[in-house]
């Protein structure tokens, strides 16, 4: 069980912190929530208590699984599937998980497919989502803000060109 006042991750969304647990009646049935605020997106979010396991929700990472991402987003690119279909599902079954380092790979991924080629509708969508999810618990942990983050995901995978927007 979370506390008011926990920094959570909720998977597709991002971290944000536990504003109120209370009991509500939706849908004709009593039960408790999470009221969840996702941060960067001023969004909040209602999350059963007896079902946050089977959401995936988890606790914010720490400054070790920061560093993590950074070593991450440093590396080559590895390979990249070139199949759209088959790229897209799979990305997306990455970050329905909410695991931030395959999420900094498919970020990672996304950002040097968009710098190399340009992507699809779809796949621009899937970028501001990776970014959101990752940089939201990025931020958090590092206590900055996202134009930092995303000026070092900048500097350690294309060196100096331009921004990423």
């Amino acid at each position: 069980m979370y506390d008011i006042g926990e920094l959570i991750v909720y998977p597709l969304h991002g971290a944000g912190i536990i504003r109120d647990i209370a009991e509500k009646n939706i849908f004709g049935k009593m039960q408790k929530y999470y009221l969840m605020e996702i941060l960067t997106e001023g969004m909040e979010i209602l999350i059963p208590v007896d079902r946050a396991d089977e959401t995936g929700i988890r606790r914010v990472a720490d400054k070790a699984m920061t560093r993590e991402v950074w070593r991450i987003m440093s590396e080559p690119i590895g390979k990249i599937n070139q199949n759209w279909n088959k790229r897209y599902q799979e990305n997306m079954e990455v970050l329905k998980t909410g695991d931030l380092l395959k999420a900094t790979i498919v970020l990672k991924d996304l950002l040097w497919m968009d710098k190399q080629k340009g992507l699809s509708g779809g796949e621009k969508r899937m970028l501001s989502a990776a970014k959101n999810v990752v940089c939201s618990e990025l931020l958090l942990v590092e206590k900055t803000d996202q134009k930092t983050i995303l000026d070092k995901m900048q500097t350690l995978l294309f060196s100096e060109e331009e921004p990423i927007t």
